[in-house]
């Protein structure tokens, strides 16, 4: 058998290991394993290793139960601090789709205004710049207040 067949042997067999493979990939592991010894001899030093180093671990019930508890209050919470920072979001949306909507009028005011105030171009263009990015400034101000204040956005 050539090089890389044994290669895929080995990559294959320290993934299965980790964090699993697919059906396709472990049956082929399989076949090949039956039928190649240095490879099956490798897979089994392997197995052999992790037996050698995990240790049985024995915890109190009641730990594990507080660990579960906690564990499941903390993804309540985290799904609490994603729905309540939903209004959050669609207000970022609507913002930003109001803004795209709104600008050539807005910006067409702002030239005709300073025609009418005899604005400087500078000025005028700095004012517009301010509006346009008022209200993604304001949601990303409450965005860190609330990131600050412990909430996740």
């Amino acid at each position: 058998m050539n090089l890389e067949i044994h290669e895929r042997a080995r990559k294959l067999i320290g993934v299965a290991r980790v964090e699993g493979i697919a059906v396709k990939d472990r049956e082929w592991l399989d076949e090949h394993l039956a039928a190649c010894s240095a490879c099956s001899d490798e897979a089994e030093a392997l197995a052999s290793a992790i037996r050698s180093v995990a240790l049985p671990v024995s915890v109190d019930p009641d730990v594990v139960r507080r660990t579960s508890q906690l564990v499941r209050k903390r993804a309540h919470q985290m799904q609490d601090d994603r729905a309540r920072a939903l209004p959050l979001w669609i207000a970022a949306a609507t913002s930003v789709a109001l803004m795209v909507v709104t600008t050539p009028y807005v910006w067409a005011s702002f030239v005709w205004l300073s025609g009418v105030t005899q604005t400087q171009l500078v000025v005028w263009q700095l004012a517009f710049c301010m509006w346009w990015f008022m209200p993604v400034t304001v949601i990303g101000m409450a965005a860190a207040w609330r990131q600050a204040n412990g909430r996740q956005i």
